[in-house]
């Protein structure tokens, strides 16, 4: 006789070819998942590296652009500094090859104009050579050498800086006039903070206190940008 449970083995059989089915189907969706990630993970690299780049190459556009401004800047620049260094008669009517009060080339003056750096002996010796011109007796000259304290270096901004002297000096009323007026047209700025007067017209003493100024030279660098 046949046992009353033969058809179990077809049975059994069905049931393992149904797991291995769902076993292969979930390798088949781990699988998928697993590209799928990796080409979102890819896709998202890929799609940053390429905004980067585009960065990148609008940061040097960019810069090339800067760079050609900067060249024909410096040419211009250039060509009207050798113009301003070649005339012969300078910018306050003096002679440009010559030696007195009034000459010297335009960049001499210029510098001489606003200095960049502090010096009170230059400074001393610029007054007196200023009362000498008009024969003015100079009784002192004073004020505080203070150059330690004052840097020289070069600054990215630089802005003037105040220099304070005093000086005492006797002439005639109209001879003390002409000095400070003098000071008044130097090219080289002068701001009388006061002044004191005494004597007659022939025989007068004036006493003041005057600041000038000095500018550091100003600094140029060049800067790197890093693109994120």
């Amino acid at each position: 006789m046949k046992p009353n449970n033969a058809p179990a083995k077809p049975i059994a059989s069905q049931q393992s070819k149904i797991k291995q089915a769902k076993s292969a189907t979930l390798l088949i969706i781990g699988g998928a998942c697993v590209v799928i990630v990796f080409c979102l993970v890819a896709s998202k690299t890929l799609i940053s590296e390429a905004s980067h780049q585009r960065r990148v190459i609008s940061g040097k556009h960019a810069a090339v652009t800067q760079l050609k401004a900067d060249i024909d800047a410096i040419n211009t620049l250039s060509s009207q500094y050798k113009a301003f260094n070649s005339t012969a008669t300078n910018i306050i009517g003096g002679t440009a090859s010559g030696t007195g009060s009034s000459d010297g080339s335009n960049p001499q003056i210029v510098l001489d104009a606003l200095p960049s750096q502090y010096d009170f002996p230059g400074l001393t010796a610029s007054v007196e050579k200023l009362l000498s011109n008009r024969s003015i007796k100079l009784n002192s000259i004073t004020g505080v050498d203070a150059e330690a304290a004052n840097s020289s270096q070069v600054m990215p901004n630089p802005v003037p800086v105040v220099m304070n002297f005093s000086f005492s000096a006797t002439s005639s009323f109209s001879g003390i006039k002409q000095l400070f007026k003098d000071f008044q047209l130097s090219i080289r700025p002068f701001h009388v903070v006061n002044i004191q007067l005494s004597g007659t017209d022939s025989q007068m003493t004036a006493s003041a206190s005057i600041n000038t100024y000095y500018q550091p030279a100003k600094s140029l660098s060049i800067t790197s940008q890093g693109v994120q």
